[in-house]
C-alpha cells in the first residue's frame, strides 16, 4: 500500500494529511458548480470536529465553499454563521456517492444518486483559491470532480451510474 492510498483512493487520515492543487478552481462568487466524489468515513470519525473532503476559498464569512463530516452529518460551508448548511444526511463509513450542485442561488445534495430531501438557499460568495482536501482526519476520497456548472438531476443520475462501475467493484 502506498502512503495516503488505499487501492486508487486518497486516504485523508491524520491532520497533516492536506492536498491542495496546484492551480485555482477557477469557480467564485455565486458562480454555478457541481463537486461529485465517492466517500468514505472511518467510523471513529463519525462525531469528531468538522473535517473537509474538499474545500476552497478564504476564512471569512460566505467565502468559502466544501464539504465534509461533522458531528455524525454531512455540513455544506460557506464559512461562517447562517453560510453553513449542517445536518444534511448522516454520515456512513461505508462507500457512498456524494455530489452536491449549486446553481447560483441552491445547493442541492445527492447521496448514491439519491436527493435527499431538502435544499438550501444561499448566496455563496465564494473566493476563487486552490482546492484543498484533508487538515482534519476523515477518511477515503476518490474519483473527485468540479464542474463549474450545476448538474442536472438526469447528469447526476448518469455520472452516479457511470462512476458505480469502476469504484464500487473496487472495493468489493
Amino acid at each position: 500500500m502506498t502512503l495516503g492510498k488505499s487501492g486508487n483512493a486518497l486516504v485523508l487520515d491524520s491532520a497533516q494529511t492536506i492536498v491542495r492543487s496546484k492551480k485555482n478552481v477557477g469557480i467564485s462568487g455565486a458562480s454555478p458548480r457541481t463537486v461529485s466524489s465517492w466517500i468514505k468515513v472511518h467510523k471513529e470519525q463519525e462525531r469528531a470536529a468538522l473535517g473537509s473532503f474538499v474545500s476552497w476559498g478564504e476564512n471569512s464569512p460566505g467565502a468559502q465553499f466544501g464539504f465534509g463530516p461533522w458531528k455524525g452529518h454531512y455540513i455544506l460551508w460557506g464559512y461562517g454563521e447562517r453560510h453553513d448548511w449542517a445536518d444534511v444526511t448522516p454520515v456512513s463509513d461505508e462507500w457512498q456517492h456524494h455530489i452536491v450542485t449549486y446553481d447560483g442561488r441552491t445547493a442541492r445534495w445527492y447521496v448514491n444518486g439519491e436527493a435527499v430531501k431538502k435544499t438550501f438557499d444561499h448566496q455563496y460568495q465564494t473566493k476563487d483559491a486552490s482546492m484543498k482536501l484533508g487538515g482534519v482526519p476523515v477518511g477515503l476520497v476518490d474519483e473527485l470532480a468540479i464542474f463549474n456548472r450545476a448538474l442536472t438531476n438526469q447528469e447526476v443520475q448518469i455520472l452516479f451510474q457511470v462512476s458505480k462501475g469502476g469504484l464500487a467493484k473496487e472495493y468489493r
